[in-house]
């Protein structure tokens, strides 16, 4: 997003940028940097990424550099890959070091204690002032927003029949779907799977359980397969020849997970063996299992209370208009059941989750389709809430209660355009 947006209003015509995410990047040599180094004005990548090509790999010369911007530089302390660099650059001289920017929308990182030995601190690491515009001056850029109204929902029901559906929903995942176990194998716990998906049959109801179990599982991960193989990569190429145990273990452990991915598809398809089961078990419920069913009130056995109300006050929302918004969601799990309901629904809807839910491509594919309204609604984990603009977004609503960081601004405002 930085990469097309630097593109789009530099005054530098024609700028050539560098945007550094992927698998490729991680495995470049000196000779991949040289080329890059010379054939563009400007990188844009992870902070990792640059970290490790600088100080551990040294493909990149801190003289290469007249200018480095930190966004969300709050995150540039400790041992974070921003701060490495930052003290690279101080250990180098003072007329070769380039200038240095921070952008953030608040220095105290989600907490407002010990202010200023924050704002010190950061400023002493980065070598800089601290410097806010004037609200005049960010007025000019802002939308103006009014409170529509907060929507309530009372889905309360007594803990012991919240009990019952999360243990019904965890005995489904830990011991009646035994293709689970293959289907998380090196990368997840089937007890966190049975949580997320109690989760999942609480909030929406048994349509979004049941798609969660056979669509909204394999996703995540995938990606964190594909996630624990780079982190091995990276390991392996921080190796010297003489860590030949090292060298060898990480060998083994890459080894299970490429064949865990290799058998992803077929536990897929015996996945969707299990819940057709399950399906047919719901038909015709036993006694047992009947007694799980009325703990839910749901009409037909469908969907929550909550979650037909949001439908209905999504169709209203667009009964003059089609709106543009986002609706929040606390974990991972929901992205995908709720991003399928309301597709079910007729809305044109995408999702966002955090790096181990999707690929870096499907999110940014989700978020561009969003900003130039291919879709209209995007539901999202708290992953969106800092370095995203969307002029015309006009709807944000909370499906559950989201921990949000201080400096997450205007949301929770249902607001007319």
């Amino acid at each position: 997003m930085q990469a097309s947006e630097i593109r789009q209003h530099s005054v530098v015509k024609n700028i050539t940028v560098a945007e550094l995410t992927g698998k490729n990047v991680t495995e470049w040599n000196e000779r991949n940097w040289s080329v890059c180094l010379a054939g563009h004005q400007v990188l844009v990548g992870v902070d990792e990424v640059l970290r490790a090509n600088m100080i551990d790999k040294r493909y990149i010369r801190v003289l290469d550099l007249c200018l480095c911007i930190f966004d969300e530089c709050h995150h540039t302390k400790g041992n974070s890959p921003m701060a490495g660099i930052i003290k690279a650059i101080h250990a180098t001289p003072m007329h070769d070091q380039p200038r240095i920017v921070g952008l953030t929308a608040s220095f105290n990182d989600g907490n407002k204690n010990h202010l200023i030995s924050k704002r010190i601190d950061l400023e002493t690491l980065l070598l800089s002032t601290m410097w806010a515009p004037s609200q005049e001056k960010i007025a000019q850029y802002q939308q103006k927003a009014t409170l529509r109204r907060f929507e309530s929902v009372n889905d309360w029901r007594p803990p012991q029949e919240e009990e019952k559906l999360n243990s019904w929903a965890r005995t489904i995942v830990e011991k009646d779907m035994e293709e689970l176990t293959a289907a998380v194998g090196p990368v997840g716990k089937t007890k966190k799977v049975g949580a997320d998906a109690a989760h999942v049959l609480i909030e929406l109801g048994i349509p979004s359980f049941i798609y969660y179990l056979e669509h909204g599982i394999f996703p995540e991960l995938e990606q964190k397969a594909d996630t624990r193989l780079d982190l091995l990569r990276e390991e392996e190429g921080k190796l010297t020849p003489d860590d030949v145990t090292k060298h060898e273990d990480i060998m083994i452990k890459m080894k299970i997970i490429l064949e865990y991915q290799r058998s992803l598809p077929q536990t897929r398809t015996r996945m969707q063996e299990c819940v057709s089961r399950l399906q047919e078990s719901l038909a015709s419920p036993t006694p047992n299992l009947q007694l799980v069913l009325e703990c839910l009130e749901f009409p037909d056995k469908q969907h929550t209370q909550k979650a037909r109300r949001l439908l209905l006050l999504l169709r209203e929302i667009n009964k003059e208009k089609p709106k543009k918004g986002i609706i929040f969601v606390q974990q991972n799990a929901l992205l995908y059941p709720l991003e399928q309901l309301l597709r079910e629904d007729g809305h044109r809807v995408g999702a966002v989750g955090g790096g181990a839910s999707m690929s870096n491509a499907r999110r940014k594919q989700a978020l561009e389709d969003f900003k130039k309204s291919r879709i209209l609604w995007l539901v999202s984990t708290p992953v969106l809430e800092e370095g995203h603009d969307v002029q015309d977004c006009q709807v944000v609503m909370l499906y559950v209660f989201v921990h949000f960081s201080p400096y997450c601004h205007d949301l929770c405002l249902c607001v007319n355009p």
